[in-house]
């Protein structure tokens, strides 16, 4: 079940075209190749998560405000994003 998740993630991750998703003791980073764009951050703001924060390189989700619900939130910015990148290629 746990290696589902993580292929599911890096699948989602690919398609969002970040970089890499790391850790820290509070945080959640989702990394982009190039920086977030404003777009991007339209689309995550859209989404209306309180513990998801934008900066211009990464993304963040505070996992103790997301409290179990981390996961979640992390694959809705992950699709969210993703949809971005989709409507690009057509």
């Amino acid at each position: 079940q746990q290696l589902l998740t993580v292929v599911r993630l890096k699948i989602l991750a690919h398609n969002a075209k970040m970089q890499r998703i790391s850790t820290s003791a509070k945080m959640l980073h989702i990394h982009s190749y190039n920086g977030i764009t404003k777009e991007q951050n339209r689309l995550i703001d859209s989404l209306n998560l309180k513990c998801v924060f934008v900066g211009p390189g990464q993304i963040r989700i505070d996992r103790i405000e997301a409290g179990s619900e981390w996961l979640e939130f992390l694959e809705k910015v992950l699709r969210k994003l993703g949809q971005s990148s989709s409507e690009k290629k057509t």
